[in-house]
């Protein structure tokens, strides 16, 4: 599940893991939990994204071996610590093994107003505009690279986000 902060990921995570029986699990959690501390601050800018995203893949690989349906919130794109917006290596998806993308959009103003009642910085419309556009730029590549399925929801699209999933697994039996 990947979209940019604030865009609703968590909450879908929660939903899916409760109506499908998946595990939902937070990217960054994660890399909190292998490093014992964030290297992030209150709007997200991230020290160390290359460290961070291997601790990302040995986590998710433990994960993996656990056999349980896990579904990871994470993104494509982040801030680094000047505030600069950074693609995550493909190669970092690739690593990790996963099934599917779903990319989860909504409208940068909706996003905007959910982060500053959410977090206590302040962020500004046009960088969440250019994470949204760079989150899914990041997502189809990584998806022509790959082959890797991909589908893009708006966060309110709930029933379609089941049935693409319920989809996959069916295909993923045969």
């Amino acid at each position: 599940m990947a979209g940019v902060y604030g865009v609703g990921k968590t909450t879908i995570c929660n939903f899916l893991a409760s109506s499908l029986g998946y595990v939902a699990v937070s990217a960054s959690a994660l890399i909190k939990q292998r490093r014992g501390e964030t290297t992030w601050d209150d709007v997200k800018r991230t020290s160390d994204i290359s460290t961070n995203q291997d601790h990302l893949i040995q986590a998710v690989h433990d994960l993996q071996n656990t056999n349980q349906k896990n579904i990871l919130d994470g993104h494509f794109a982040l801030l680094d610590n000047a505030g600069k917006i950074l693609t995550v290596d493909i190669n970092v998806f690739l690593a990790l093994n996963i099934d599917a993308v779903l990319l989860i959009e909504d409208q940068p103003a909706e996003i905007l107003a959910r982060l500053n009642l959410r977090d206590s910085a302040s962020w500004e419309l046009y960088v969440l505009e250019n994470l949204v556009i760079a989150e899914r730029e990041g997502a189809l590549r990584f998806h022509r690279e790959s082959g890797i399925p991909i589908a893009i929801f708006q966060r309110d699209e709930l029933q379609e986000i089941v049935k693409f999933i319920s989809d996959l697994e069916s295909s993923n039996k045969r």
